[in-house]
């Protein structure tokens, strides 16, 4: 409450801030390895360029080695375990039947692409669940080859893997026709099925006619014009149908709802299932993967890796402190502080999040129709001020177009590379936006309403609001009852301006684009451009990498021309580990499904952990 009256009052000294001083105005890097469109070409193992030799702080006793970016490091240990959180209970292991699965499934299954770990964090830091396929590698696939027509996908599968060592597997070689029975499962093309999955409409619409393994090693997909998106959502993006799931369970048990039945070729075996209160696995002793950072290094590194269930936040906290789990994560940098203040020997780890409360104006209706209301309301927002003095620094103003996540690289042109008109009318400039106003017949402002509900940070657009009403124009917060109406009275559009923008876990390239095409029910501004409709159809059926990017980067910055939602700071997640968790950093996916993957990345320092 003290927290709200302070901004309250912080608000109205900034209102009289702003009016005394409203006179014043204040390349990509290519990269060797992708498969392209008709061929595939193997990555190279990473290149270390000789560098004069650094002095390196060894501590003693520590066993050191060299990783695969050419640092010295200290060296992995085995053993130990791993405990972290859920806030639910997922209660099935079966993708197939929604995205819960995953949730019990992830690190147990694997998917034919992963992200590429041994990645150098400059180029992708594998903090965004959206990873290109750019930068993925092989795994239940060695690689991957798209006809030139677009009409052939062909999986090369890898040999060597072996199902987990447990009924109805017991161990059994991994092979094509696994992919194919499961693809068939997924798509009702064979073995019985003849419906496509209802539980994902994603998995529902992918131009697959036909799967076929036409030998051991080799599984041929058939289309109506496989893209890049495509090979990525049944590669390893789609939660539902890229985990590959064991035929023979299947047909003895029906699905893999139970967890004591799940059995798959990851680096983790389900072990034991307290329900409502955790889950525990061990590690697969017989796993085919080394680490891509340590090389020649067996993982998973540690013994077991168990979820505690805690719905409960202040909880969660607790059992950080005090040792009890390994990892807490939270966006309020007043929790932050707190924990950092009781705990400082945590490691704290920073990741940009993904928002939804950017603000869509309704395009269809008086002041938002006319482009120069849109603008003026982006131009009177202080946005280094905010990040500065709300966000204390943890939070960045520049404007990424489509892609508010400056972890999402190559989607779309730098800030410093648009237009000069465009870019200046994403900068501060409170006597530009009063004139934009006049020139749209609003010499004096106007009144409108700002659908929010309390999932949603009011604080901050309060202070957005003394912006605005330094210009001349008066926002009243319309306070709903909950998301949901919220979000119907953004699809039906009677509202001004609805606080949110998309779904915050949007961030993969081809569901972004959708969001604002014509007529589509999460283009909450009802915003309308033709040229772009077009670049996002072309983009949806190019079969070529580059191109699909460049299509993309366009119809960006068509969406940021349009000003159709308001550019506001893209913030940090505050991420802590126990000292004794060993990792070059804390990341949170590689890869779609493959969120928990990371984990057999990890090892735990036990020296420290005593």
């Amino acid at each position: 409450m003290k927290r709200k009256v302070l901004w309250l009052i912080i608000s109205c000294l900034m209102v009289i801030a702003l009016v005394l001083s409203s006179c014043q105005a204040a390349t990509t890097e290519e990269r060797e390895g992708t498969t392209v469109t008709g061929k595939v070409t193997e990555k190279e193992a990473a290149q270390v360029e000789e560098e004069e030799e650094e002095e390196v702080a060894v501590e003693a006793g520590k066993e050191m080695m060299i990783n695969v970016w050419g640092e010295q490091v200290e060296k992995p240990q085995y053993g130990g375990d791993i405990k972290t959180y859920l806030t639910f209970e997922p209660g099935y292991a079966d993708p197939y039947f929604g995205w819960q699965g995953n949730y019990c499934t992830s690190g147990v299954l694997e998917t034919l692409l992963l992200g590429d770990w041994s990645i150098d964090p400059a180029i992708n830091d594998f903090s965004n669940y959206y990873i290109p396929l750019t930068d993925t590698k092989g795994q239940l696939a060695e690689s991957w080859e798209l006809s030139t027509d677009g009409t052939t996908l062909i999986w090369h599968i890898r040999q060597g893997i072996h199902w987990h060592d447990k009924p109805p597997m017991n161990g059994r070689e991994f092979n094509a026709f696994d992919v194919e029975y499961h693809f068939q499962r997924q798509l009702g093309l064979g073995y019985g099925f003849t419906e496509r999955s209802p539980y994902d409409s994603r998995t529902a619409s992918l131009p697959v006619e036909s799967v076929e393994a036409t030998d051991k090693w080799t599984v041929v997909m058939k289309g109506t014009g496989f893209t890049p998106s495509h090979i990525e959502f049944m590669g390893y993006v789609s939660w539902h149908c890229a985990p590959i799931i064991p035929r023979e369970v299947i047909e003895q048990y029906g699905d893999m709802k139970d967890w004591r039945n799940m059995v798959g070729t990851g680096p983790w075996m389900m072990n034991d299932v307290v329900e409502g209160s955790s889950r525990t696995y061990v590690k697969n002793p017989d796993y085919w993967c080394t680490d891509e950072r340590h090389p020649g290094m067996k993982i998973p590194f540690a013994d077991s890796l168990k979820f505690l269930i805690i719905p409960d936040k202040a909880t969660r906290m607790s059992a950080m402190r005090t040792g009890k789990i390994d990892f807490w994560g939270t966006n309020m940098l007043e929790e932050a502080d707190a924990i950092r203040a009781s705990n400082p020997e945590l490691d704290l780890f920073l990741t940009w999040v993904s928002t939804s409360d950017h603000g869509s104006m309704n395009c269809t209706k008086p002041p938002f129709d006319d482009i120069r209301v849109r603008k003026a309301m982006t131009m009177a927002i202080n946005l280094d001020e905010l990040v500065e003095q709300y966000y204390k620094g943890y939070a960045d103003a520049t404007p990424y177009g489509l892609f508010f996540l400056p972890v999402v690289k190559g989607f779309g042109y730098d800030f410093e590379d648009w237009p000069e008109d465009t870019r200046e009318a994403y900068i501060y400039n409170p006597e530009g936006a009063k004139a934009l106003l006049a020139e749209a017949g609003y010499p004096n402002g106007f009144k409108f309403t700002l659908d929010i509900t309390s999932a949603y940070d009011i604080d901050r657009w309060q202070l957005v609001k003394a912006y605005w009403t330094a210009i001349g124009v008066d926002c009243e917060l319309n306070m709903l009852e909950s998301t949901a109406v919220l979000t119907s009275r953004a699809i039906s559009g009677v509202h001004d301006m609805t606080v949110t923008g998309w779904r915050s876990t949007t961030t993969y390239p081809i569901d972004r684009l959708g969001c604002f095409v014509t007529g589509n029910v999460e283009n909450y501004a009802h915003w309308s451009d033709s040229e772009y409709d077009d670049l996002v159809k072309q983009a949806m059926s190019s079969t070529d990498f580059d191109e699909f990017q460049t299509l993309v980067k366009d119809a960006s910055m068509l969406y940021v021309q349009g000003f159709a939602l308001l550019n506001m700071p893209t913030t940090q997640s505050f991420n802590f580990t126990q000292p004794w968790i060993k990792a070059r950093e804390h990341r949170t996916a590689m890869g779609g499904s493959n969120f928990f993957a990371y984990y057999a990345r990890y090892w735990v320092d036990q020296d420290l952990k005593r």
